[in-house]
């Protein structure tokens, strides 16, 4: 039976959302934006209904309509928004649809109360960071049998990157800068430290030299019961070198934003590796620009189809589901899927296992590491 599939925004990320279900076939898709032209409007599949509204009674009622006449474990309503934009949607939504249709939540998680909402399976962070991510986390600890160590390393990097930042985004804002604290867990311990001092470099044959730090690892992904007797895990953003010195430069934040470039022909890189003993192992996922879309907004839609599949493929109760959620390893099952039956020229995608380790290390780890 055709699946219906409501994406709320219209901008990048969801205008790839929906030229994906376009092109795997079996999914019907309705995109929902408040401005009148939505950057997914000249972009979209011919069969694909727009409904443009700000109001949540507005929204909630065509959403109701769209559903009408399909079951709601063959429904589910995207947010391919930011988790800002999206949580004061998610509430009344949530009461006004009927019980059981799923929601996907592209945007990183914030302060969430599970207890808010029991009457859907409600997936937060179902994209590529968190999202993907995290599903290889699950995939390598189940290869592996609890390896002593995981990283998984993630990042869009510019194909030419140019100074003083090394670095590309559409929206450069402050906090792309802040040296936040990043999380991980070291030898049985959570350590916190500024994400930008815990940088290191690392070696991709296909890239070079790139600069990795901790920055990505959710407390939810800690907690994950699958996860917890993992000795040390490790979360890194990909850039390339120099963006870090940036960031911590004298410049001024309103300089530094002036000074990104917006994002221009981009790749996304997402790799993973976990050793146990003297076993390794390593998944590398390349995505390039394909149909038009950037690497990264073609790489999340991706990431969140496939934990939509994944989810509708499980019985999951109505519960809110984090990245890093038990079974999340079948997300990236789901994910491979589809690329597959994309082909590569479709999907833009490339998937690389290895036993042995191109990934290496360039500067040794201080006292600070393990």
């Amino acid at each position: 039976m055709t699946k219906h599939i409501a994406i709320i925004g219209g901008g990048r990320v969801g205008a790839a959302i929906e030229a994906v279900t376009a092109r795997l076939g079996d999914y019907r898709a309705m995109v929902i934006d408040r401005v009148d032209a939505p950057y997914c409007a000249q972009r979209m599949n011919s069969e694909t209904e727009l409904f443009i509204s700000g109001d949540t009674e507005k929204i909630a009622s065509a959403l109701s309509r769209f559903f009408s006449n399909t079951p709601a474990k063959n429904c589910a309503v995207v947010f391919a928004l930011s988790h800002v934009e999206a949580y004061p949607l998610l509430v009344p939504l949530d009461l006004r649809l009927s019980q059981g249709i799923r929601f996907l939540v592209v945007g990183r998680p914030a302060d969430i109360d599970p207890a808010a909402f029991v009457r859907r399976p409600i997936h937060f962070g179902a994209g590529l960071e968190p999202g993907l991510t995290e599903a290889l986390l699950q995939v390598l600890h189940k290869k592996m049998g609890v390896p002593d160590r995981i990283e998984t390393y993630c990042g869009g990097l510019p194909r030419t990157p140019s100074p003083p930042a090394w670095h590309e985004m559409n929206f450069a804002t402050e906090s792309a800068f802040i040296n936040r604290t990043g999380l991980a867990r070291i030898n049985g311990c959570e350590v916190k430290r500024p994400r930008f001092d815990t940088r290191e470099q690392v070696l991709f044959p296909d890239f070079g030299v790139l600069e990795c730090y901790d920055d990505a690892l959710l407390p939810e992904t800690l907690r994950e019961p699958s996860l917890s007797t993992v000795p040390t895990l490790h979360q890194r953003t990909l850039r390339w070198p120099g963006f870090a010195a940036f960031a911590l430069s004298d410049l001024s934040p309103d300089e530094k934003a002036a000074a990104v470039t917006p994002r221009g022909e981009d790749v996304v890189l997402l790799a993973a590796r976990a050793q146990k003993d003297h076993r390794q192992c390593e998944i590398v996922v390349r995505t390039d620009p394909c149909s038009g879309f950037s690497a990264m907004a073609w790489a999340t839609a991706l990431g969140s189809i496939a934990a939509l599949v994944a989810g509708m493929r499980i019985e999951h109760p109505a519960r809110c589901i984090f990245p890093a959620a038990d079974r999340s390893d079948f997300v990236f099952s789901c994910f491979e899927d589809i690329v597959r039956q994309l082909g590569p020229n479709g999907s833009g995608t490339s998937i690389c296992w290895t036993g042995s380790h191109p990934t290496q290390r360039i500067l040794e780890e201080g006292s600070c590491h393990d």
